[in-house]
Parts: structure tokens; C-alpha cells; sequence
């Protein structure tokens, strides 16, 4: 019996990079374990240091491995050493991270010529074919590529390396024939490990959106698998669920289609059986409004909305030819429904097609005064395979980019007694024929002030009290912002050390980026965090672990800019000393769930809360009352298991924070004697 190792791989020098269960890998590889049923011993990996041990035991025959832009070179490396081990070893690589054209692709092939055939698109139908072809040719791959056979959804070098040969796209229209790696077993050492499982009811995607991989043509259709299929598979993993509160869908437009209604029904139903999850994550469809807050609601919770505005210029949506849902008819949905709370968050990337500083301002402005407490704001990158990565593009858009080491994917390993330095690298869009450099890193810094202070609901209290006042907190934000030399110490410390992160270690070539990585400590010094992380989240969670400092800060801009529109006289002055206590006392260190707090206040924020702190200071009882700040049982377990999965650095608060719904994690209160 052939051995075939699949593996889906990811960084592990700053703890787990890719957080979730290797779906893709585990799709293809139950599905030839059950059609080659006795032809082949098939396993799973994702950490590296496993499948290390595994090789060694016993060296594979044929090595599947996954492609993202997050692991390429990690994989890559790693194929390189066990090929050593074994020069028949046949390698073969799948995943969205391969070019489009077929010179691209001969580059691609030819720089990482340790693989012997790449799979593209669905992999199970694909793989399949191939094998049979290694069958019939006993394993020779030199045959197979005299041959020059045109397999579908398969891609290789011919022995001169001088030709590519690709068969045709094909997808599948009936899921269902292929097992669930869940189900089936195969899935089930990974609920062992910090990781969240992650689902698919779909494939396919009808919209064309230019900077995404899944924009191009060939994956416009969507097909869906049956019921009882998703019912059982969902039910496998709300019942071998250890480690996890959440469940991404990996849907590409979940909710907008009448068959996620059902789905929506299914998961809601094992929430209620087994209390999973407790969150849900997807990306939403981008039509049909109603449709989508059907399955919010029968989600309770579990799901909330956002919206994927990349932009709401109309010029730079027709530029990557994106559709949003019009928001006054989601929000409206939402309403009709009672679910207004549940739209809280949104999507926007910096340096699309035809942006500019006033146009992400104004995007920003729409998501801010539209109450989004969640605003996840990106920076464009060219990925490959995508329409927009394209020499036409470049120039038509006047796109300038820079190359940068990928935040949390470099490390020095040590694997087969040798040493392995690798850093995954990306390309992001920097400035356009409409936006300076400057302003995109002006844009940056504006992204940063929107991150801290309205992003997790940390100071939606006091934002509340200036609407109450008639103003616009998009224009608080940037009254913060514009006064960012009178920052006190510490502020102006991790705001100027987000700017300089933001500006440094990007290169205007590849190669550049590259000996930059193999300069000396370069490696060591991303693994430690003093290099290379996410900016934005980083300097974020710093923020946060000053956050009596950061509180501090921001009461006193709101007194400087209240002060400009309205008196604050005593009554205020007072609401804000104790409005500060409070969000203290609630939001301070909330990873914390041993302690619990007692403090004074002079005004009744219990009816303040009930009323959604949309009450006039003056219109309240000034009287002494104490509460109790605590966790309660369902929180201390959530926060502890979220703790465990992302770690206790600073890149792991940051992405604790930005991965969870930080509302669910502050401190109740009560009134105390």
C-alpha cells in the first residue's frame, strides 16, 4: 500500500498562525481515501513539527500540500527537505495561491521546482485523475510528463522545463458525492488542538469583485450541499468541540440564498442542544438584505452583520467592479426585525482603483456615523490569481506597491536537522494615480484612531454623550487626530511607533525584500515581535494594556472638544469623572475573570445602562451608589478558552481582541450595599 501525507501548514514560531482546522486539505484528502480505498494509507497534518515526526517514521510516497499566501514558503521549504529524504518522493501542491496566466504560471513552476504538479480550483475530482495517472505510469513522473497529458484542474512542468501544460477548469455541481472529513473521522485529532473548525455549504461565487481570487469566471456558480448533509456535519463538531466558542462558514455569501435559511436553522438548533457556538463567522452575501437578517435572527446572537463597504465611492466600486447591499435597506431590515444592534461591523480597504484621502474619509465617516462598532479596515494587496494583479491594472491605476514580510508568518525552524529561515512575503498597493504616499499613511493613522476608540465598543458610552450634544463623532475622531501634538507621553509614544511601522521594512522590489530576510537577527526579530507584525492590531493592543492611560486620554479630547460646543459646567464634569470610572471598571484588563470590582459613583448608572447611556447628565439624581463589577460563569469560561487560542503576547492580544466580540467579555454589574 502507497503512502500519501496531505498537509495544510502554517507558522507556528509565534504560536499557531492559521487558527482554523484545515478544511481544504481535509476535503480532498477524505475524499481519495474513500475512492482509493486500499490503494492508499492517507494522513492529515497542519503543524509542521507533526508531520516532521511522521515522515521520519515513515516517509510518504506522495505529498500533498496546501498553497496559501500565508504558508507558500514555509511549505516550500519544507517539500525541499523531504525530497532529500526521498528523490521519488512525488510533491504536489493545491490551493488559491497560483496564477491565472499561463506565463505566470511557468514562473511560478519554475521558481518553486520542487513540485511535481499543481493542483488548481476544487481539488477532489482533480486529484483523483492525477493519481490514477501516477498509477498507470508506476509512480514515474518523467513518464506522465512526456506524455504531456492535459488533466483537468492540474498544471505542470515538462521535463525541459520549458513548456507548462494545463488541462481544463472543471468544478463540480453535486457536493454531496464527496465525504465530510468531519464525519468521516479524519478532522478529529485536530479538535485536540487550539484551533477553529471550520465549514463550507457552498462553493462558488456570482460577483466578480476584480481584487479577489474568487472574482474570476470560472467560479461564478454556486452549488450547495444538501441538508442532511450539512445537519450531520455540524452536529459532528458541536459534539467533539473542546477548544472553541466559534464556527466559520466558509461560504463565500452566506444568508442571502433561501437554502441558508435552513442552515441557519441547523446551526441554531445545536447552540441550543450543546451551546455551540456561540459566535459565528462567515462572509455575508452581498444582496438581499431581508434575507440575510431572517438568519440573524433565528441565529440569536450568534451571527451579527457587517458591511463589506471596501468603499463607498461609486467610481471605485465600478473600478473593481464590487456590488454592496444599499445600507439604508439592511438597516432598515435590521429594524423591521428588532436587530439593529446585530449590523456592527464593516469592511474597508485602503488604495482600491481610483481612492483617495477624501474618499477613505468619507468611507470611514459612513461606517462610523452609522454606528459600526467594528470597522476592519485593510490594506490592498495583489494577490495572485486575483484580476486586479495584472500588468494592465498597474498601469491603468498607476498602482505603486511595496513588498512586506506577511505579520505573524516568519520564524527560524529547525526541521530535519536543518535549519529553515523563512518569512512569507505580500504585496500591498502604497499609492495610486489618485493618493500620495503621504496620504496613504495619513489615511493609516486615521485608520488607527478608528481602530482604538470605536472598534470593540470600548468608549461607545462617551460617544454617546456627544451625539446626545449634536455632534458628529467621525469629526471627534479627527479633531483627535489633528491634534496629535499635544498627545501626552505615552500616547504620542505608541502613535509615532505605529507611524514608523507603518513606513519601514516595505520594499519597492521583490529581491530587495528578500535579502532583507536573510539579514542578520531579521528572523529572530519578527519571532520576538520587535519586527514585522500586523501595525494596526499590535499598536492596538498596546493601547489596551494602557488602558487607564489610554481612558485617561480620551476623556480629556472629549472635555476639549465638548468644551468648544457646549458648557460643561460641574453636573457634566462630573458625569464624565464618573462615566470614566465606569468604563474602567468594566473594560480594564478583561482577561482577568478571577477579580472582581467594587466602586462608588455619584450618579445611577444602572438606569443610565437600561437607557443605552442616551440620557441628559442634568436630567439625573445626583446621589451616591455602589456596584460590583464581575464575571459570570458563561464569560470567565469564553474569555479563558479565547486566552488559550490566540496566547498572552502582544500580536496574540491583538488578534484576541479583534477576533472576538470584546461586548460579551466586559464586566456586568450589579448594585451592592
Amino acid at each position: 500500500m502507497k503512502t500519501i501525507y496531505f498537509a495544510d501548514l502554517t507558522h507556528t514560531a509565534q504560536g499557531i498562525h492559521a487558527k482554523c482546522m484545515p478544511l481544504g486539505a481535509a476535503l480532498v484528502a477524505s475524499y481519495i481515501k474513500r475512492e482509493f480505498k486500499g490503494a492508499f494509507d492517507v494522513s492529515l497534518f497542519k503543524i509542521p513539527k507533526d508531520l516532521e515526526r511522521a515522515v521520519l517514521e515513515k516517509c510518504p510516497d506522495i505529498l500533498c500540500l496546501s498553497n496559501y499566501a500565508w504558508n507558500l514558503r514555509l511549505t516550500a521549504a519544507f517539500a525541499r527537505l523531504v525530497k532529500r529524504i526521498n528523490p521519488q518522493l512525488i510533491i504536489i501542491f493545491g490551493g488559491p495561491n497560483f496564477p491565472h496566466k499561463e506565463s505566470e504560471r511557468q514562473d511560478f513552476l519554475n521558481e518553486y521546482d520542487c513540485l511535481d504538479f499543481y493542483i488548481f480550483g476544487e481539488g477532489e475530482m482533480a486529484l483523483a485523475n492525477l493519481l490514477r495517472e501516477i498509477i498507470k505510469h508506476n509512480f514515474d513522473v518523467a513518464k506522465i510528463k512526456t506524455a504531456k497529458a492535459r488533466m483537468i484542474n492540474c498544471s505542470y512542468l515538462t521535463n525541459d522545463k520549458n513548456e507548462v501544460v494545463s488541462g481544463e477548469w472543471t468544478r463540480t455541481v453535486e457536493l454531496d458525492q464527496f465525504p465530510c472529513p468531519y464525519t468521516e473521522g479524519l478532522m478529529d485529532k485536530f479538535f485536540e488542538l487550539p484551533l477553529i473548525p471550520l465549514y463550507e455549504t457552498t462553493r462558488g461565487c456570482p460577483f466578480s469583485c476584480t481584487f479577489c481570487t474568487d472574482g474570476i469566471n470560472e467560479k461564478s456558480k454556486v452549488f450547495r450541499k444538501s441538508h442532511q448533509n450539512i445537519q450531520s456535519s455540524i452536529s459532528y463538531i458541536s459534539n467533539h468541540i473542546k477548544h472553541s466558542d466559534t464556527l466559520i462558514i466558509a461560504d463565500l455569501n452566506f444568508g442571502m440564498y433561501d437554502e441558508d435559511i435552513d442552515t441557519a436553522e441547523i446551526i441554531a438548533q445545536q447552540k441550543k442542544t450543546t451551546g455551540f457556538p456561540l459566535s459565528l463567522g462567515t462572509a455575508l452575501g452581498k444582496s438581499r438584505p431581508e434575507k440575510i437578517m431572517q438568519a440573524v435572527k433565528i441565529m440569536d446572537g450568534s451571527l451579527h452583520i457587517g458591511l463589506s463597504f471596501q468603499s463607498t465611492d461609486p467610481d471605485v466600486l465600478k473600478n473593481i467592479k464590487r456590488k454592496n447591499i444599499p445600507t439604508l435597506k439592511l438597516i432598515e431590515a435590521a429594524e423591521d426585525i428588532g436587530l439593529r444592534d446585530s449590523v456592527d461591523f464593516t469592511e474597508v480597504i485602503l488604495g482600491l482603483p481610483g481612492d483617495s484621502l477624501e474618499k477613505h474619509y468619507l468611507t470611514l465617516r459612513e461606517g462610523v456615523d452609522l454606528g459600526m462598532t467594528n470597522i476592519r479596515m485593510y490594506q490592498l494587496m495583489l494577490l495572485v490569481g486575483s484580476t486586479m494583479n495584472s500588468p494592465e491594472s498597474r498601469v491603468i491605476y498607476g498602482m505603486q506597491t511595496r513588498w512586506r514580510v506577511m505579520p505573524n508568518c516568519a520564524g527560524v525552524y529547525r526541521f530535519f536537522d536543518t535549519e529553515l529561515r523563512v518569512a512569507e512575503i505580500e504585496e500591498i498597493v502604497v499609492a495610486n494615480n489618485t493618493m500620495t504616499f503621504d496620504d496613504y499613511v495619513e489615511c493609516r493613522v486615521m485608520d488607527f484612531v478608528v481602530e482604538v476608540f470605536v472598534n470593540n465598543d470600548w468608549y461607545i458610552e462617551l460617544f454617546e454623550l456627544l451625539k446626545l450634544h449634536g455632534l458628529k463623532v467621525f469629526d471627534f475622531l479627527v479633531f483627535i487626530k489633528e491634534n496629535r501634538k499635544g498627545f501626552p507621553t505615552r500616547m504620542a509614544e505608541i502613535f509615532d511607533s505605529f507611524v514608523k511601522d507603518t513606513c519601514k521594512d516595505i520594499f519597492a522590489e521583490k529581491k530587495d525584500i528578500e535579502a532583507y530576510i536573510l539579514g542578520k537577527d531579521v528572523l529572530e526579530k519578527h519571532v520576538s515581535g520587535e519586527l514585522g507584525n500586523n501595525e494596526i492590531l499590535d499598536h492596538k493592543a498596546l493601547c489596551y494594556l494602557n488602558f487607564k492611560e489610554t481612558t485617561k486620554f480620551i476623556f480629556e479630547m472629549s472635555r476639549n472638544f465638548l468644551g468648544a460646543a457646549v458648557h460643561v459646567d460641574d453636573t457634566l464634569q462630573l458625569y464624565l469623572a464618573d462615566l470614566e470610572k465606569f468604563i474602567l471598571c468594566r473594560k480594564n484588563n478583561v482577561i482577568d475573570v478571577e477579580s472582581a470590582l467594587t466602586e462608588q459613583f455619584d450618579f445611577d448608572f444602572k438606569l443610565v445602562s437600561q437607557a443605552h447611556f442616551r440620557v441628559e447628565p442634568h436630567s439625573l439624581v445626583i446621589a451616591k451608589n455602589k456596584l460590583r463589577f464581575f464575571h459570570d460563569e458563561k464569560q470567565s469560561s469564553s474569555i479563558t478558552k479565547a486566552s488559550k487560542l490566540y496566547g498572552t503576547s502582544v500580536s496574540g492580544l491583538g488578534r484576541f481582541i479583534q477576533n472576538n466580540k470584546m461586548n460579551r467579555m466586559f464586566r456586568q454589574f450589579e448594585s451592592c450595599p
